[in-house]
């Protein structure tokens, strides 16, 4: 069976929040979303509003094996 896709909480609650926080080392924070293709509608909406406004000192890194299921 599939894993479920990545949810709506997991980007605002999850992601979003944990890279609110100063970088405990060094000067920037680090979000990695793998297989970012997965993000069911809602949760994609949500990511892109992160990537528009992102908080300061964070770099997002996103996995994907096909470009042309995510969100343009």
């Amino acid at each position: 069976t599939k894993a479920p896709g990545h949810r709506i909480g997991m980007v605002r609650d999850g992601l979003a929040h944990d890279l609110g926080y100063t970088p405990a080392e060094g000067r920037r924070a680090v979000g990695v979303v793998v297989e970012a293709e997965r993000m069911n509608p809602q949760a994609a909406n949500a990511f892109l509003k992160l990537l528009e406004e992102p908080p300061p000192s964070v770099v997002l890194v996103l996995t994907a094996e096909r470009l042309d299921t995510l969100l343009p």
